[in-house]
């Protein structure tokens, strides 16, 4: 249930980011990627998290009870909830379960 939830957010963030980038089926082949890998980021890792999922992406951990809601949803997040828990209704809350 956590991955389903976590999927389903960094699906939501893929889809309005792109959108708000024009995503195309080519643009993935075009994009130079950083070479980044987990042992590098210090906050939240995901792969293929960067803008139009092309890219791993290392996110600035939001630690629990913290506001996590974006207001500029046409670029990609700066930041998202720390591992184990999940943006509900702009706050950081832990899974339950």
């Amino acid at each position: 249930m956590k991955l389903l939830v976590l999927g389903i957010s960094v699906l939501l963030t893929a889809v309005t980011t792109s959108q708000a980038t024009n995503c195309t089926a080519e643009f993935c082949n075009v994009i130079d990627c950083m070479r980044l890998e987990r042992s590098q980021c210090k906050g939240v890792f995901i792969v293929n998290g960067g803008v139009c999922g092309c890219c791993n992406a290392c996110y600035e951990a939001i630690e629990p009870g913290q506001p996590c809601q974006r207001l500029d949803l046409s670029s990609p997040p700066t930041a998202v909830c720390k591992s184990g828990y999940f943006c509900d209704n702009g706050i950081c809350r832990p899974y339950l379960g």
